[in-house]
């Protein structure tokens, strides 16, 4: 779920992500040297692509710049003419390649959102194994601590040793 928040803030515009509140959700290093990796990657990206951006030319400017120069101002009217179909068309591709990316940008958060989801799956079944055990050694420790311990309890605790030792007397090696 926070990964998918995460990739609709970064839809809206990964500039205005505030990176240092996600990092306050990182609990350890590891995952806030990955926050960090993936920051760089994403500024990265926004600056190459304020490069792909078309600029857009201030001919207003120019001609105001060559007043004067009649062969200035016929060619800067020329360029003008020539690049307005140009700027469309320019405009169209970098939307279309904007929206290229942040499909591929929603994509890989899916992915991500999804693995992280199955891992969160094994660790709640990890935290309930380890849990059980927690509380199998904390009633072995007060049987220690009242001395009612017996070599039952050992034995149905630890199957694999009871199993060890029934398979050693049936050999016949008592010591």
């Amino acid at each position: 779920m926070a990964l998918r928040q995460t990739a609709r803030l970064l839809a809206k515009g990964p500039s205005k992500f505030n990176w240092e509140a996600l990092g306050t959700l990182m609990s350890t290093e590891a995952g806030k040297r990955e926050l960090g990796e993936f920051q760089s990657i994403i500024e990265k990206s926004e600056r190459e692509a304020a490069l792909l951006k078309p600029r857009t030319i201030d001919w207003a400017a120019y001609k105001e710049q060559h007043k004067g120069d009649k062969l200035n101002l016929e060619i800067i009217s020329m360029y003008e003419e020539t690049m307005k179909g140009v700027e469309g068309e320019l405009e169209k591709e970098y939307e279309q390649l904007r929206k290229e990316k942040m499909a591929s940008i929603q994509a890989t958060f899916a992915k991500l959102e999804q693995k992280a989801e199955a891992l969160k799956k094994v660790n709640a079944a990890r935290m309930e194994e380890l849990d059980k055990e927690q509380k199998r050694l904390k009633e072995i420790v007060d049987k220690i601590k009242q001395g009612e311990l017996t070599t039952e309890d050992v034995l149905s605790a630890d199957t694999k040793l009871a199993t060890e030792i029934d398979k050693e007397l049936a050999e016949g090696k008592w010591l």
